[in-house]
């Protein structure tokens, strides 16, 4: 690695440093949809900081820097407007969280999407006028940008109440439910998935896991597009074929998702239908509390995340798994 090249490592570093420290200044005391906004806003300033890294390097390597040094201010001026918006430059105000939720994830998309061609030009050669390009995608994805309204979290807490509906389970039942969740987090915080059902061992993954109300969701992901999530949650309803089929039209491309329901008991013909059920991009398991896990053990997905669902601690070995 060349001086050159450790000197921007370590600005990046500084930089992403600064900038997680400003996202936890943006977080505090924040909640419902301006916590979402503040959390959408540290992924933007992650990847600003990112593209902004490599503006520099280009700059140290080229002769004529002029449109570089302009691109690297419209990109910081760009930084400030996203860290500390302006309410009166903000465009039309919004009636719906679907045209609020559009704006926020064009501004998200566009940012990821200007990080990761300047990484593919910086192994190629500089093209300025992309570059400019994808910027300028950026820079109008920040003006038309959605303040949030009292009306907007109003709405968003009302969109809330229908996704997650305040849950109410015995005491008994729930203590069993709370240890079971708890030993799964206890299994999240010790393992993380080494390899995919595919056989394929991601690099460069990051492993998180979160805990909910009566809930549990672990994610491997990295920055090519490969995504494992855990979703582990406790289910009344009766409808599983509507419920799987909605969870598995959800699931993006190059994802996978594995999803446990848990209740007290399942009738039989939920379980039938689990030892059935067998979907490119999803696995699905109940777990009756008292008697263990139920899925398709037929299908070499859902036998090979099962470790990830029920309470043994210790992970079989390859030569045990084969």
């Amino acid at each position: 690695m060349t001086l050159d090249e450790r000197f921007a490592s370590f600005n990046s570093f500084i930089s992403n440093i600064i900038t997680t420290i400003k996202w936890v200044e943006l977080r505090k005391g924040k909640s419902g949809l301006e916590g979402v906004q503040a959390a959408n806003t540290h992924k933007i300033l992650i990847n600003l900081s990112s593209t902004r890294t490599i503006i520099d390097r280009f700059i140290q390597r080229s002769n004529d820097s002029t449109q570089l040094r302009d691109l690297r201010n419209l990109l910081t001026s760009l930084n400030m407007q996203v860290l500390k918006p302006d309410q009166t430059n903000f465009k039309n105000e919004t009636d719906s969280l679907e045209e609020w939720n559009a704006a926020e994830k064009a501004l998200i998309d566009s940012s990821e999407k200007l990080a990761l061609e300047l990484e593919r030009i910086l192994s190629s050669a500089m093209e300025i006028a992309t570059m400019e390009y994808y910027a300028n995608v950026v820079r109008n994805a920040v003006l038309n940008r959605k303040p949030v309204t009292l009306e907007l979290s109003n709405l968003f807490v009302e969109e809330l109440k229908k996704e997650y509906p305040i849950i109410k389970i015995p005491d008994p039942v729930s203590s069993g439910l709370d240890i079971y969740l708890n030993s799964l987090l206890i299994k999240y915080s010790s393992f993380s998935p080494k390899v995919l059902h595919t056989g394929e061992y991601p690099h460069e993954v990051k492993w998180e896991q979160s805990s909910g109300n009566k809930s549990i969701t672990a994610n491997l992901s990295n920055r090519f597009g490969i995504s494992l999530e855990f979703d582990v949650r406790w289910q009344d309803s009766n409808d599983l074929a509507g419920l799987a089929q909605k969870e598995s039209i959800s699931v993006k491309k190059n994802h996978y998702k594995c999803l446990c329901l848990v209740n007290a008991t399942w009738d039989r013909k939920s379980k039938d239908f689990a030892r059935r059920f067998s979907y490119p991009k999803l696995s699905l398991y109940l777990y009756e509390l008292k008697r263990g896990l139920y899925y398709n053990k037929t299908d070499a997905a859902a036998r090979h995340y099962k470790f990830w669902f029920n309470t043994y601690l210790k992970k079989e070995s390859t030569n045990e798994f084969i």
